[in-house]
């Protein structure tokens, strides 16, 4: 079976590159988030429970992207705010 480079309806690939998150599936290739610092990303991380949801922060705003439902929540950082993943 020749290999198409698609990737299964049913599922998505998210690509982390040092300032940046796409997800690429069947249906959507679209660039999540895009740092607004220099410093690039700082945390990313992927929920445990496996419900597609994944968190990714740079120095100035948190994003939580519901893969699934294609949705995100921005929260920006104050000045003196650090934001850490706990797990």
């Amino acid at each position: 079976m020749a290999n198409s480079g698609r990737l299964p309806f049913d599922q998505s690939l998210f690509v982390a590159t040092p300032n940046a998150i796409y997800l690429r599936s069947q249906l959507a290739r679209k660039k999540l988030f895009e740092c607004e610092t220099a410093n690039g990303i700082v945390n990313a991380r992927a929920s445990k429970d496996n419900s597609s949801l994944f968190a990714v922060a740079d120095g100035q705003v948190v994003i939580l992207h519901d893969a699934t439902r294609s949705r995100d929540r921005k929260y920006k950082l104050k000045n003196g705010d650090v934001w850490h993943a706990h797990g």
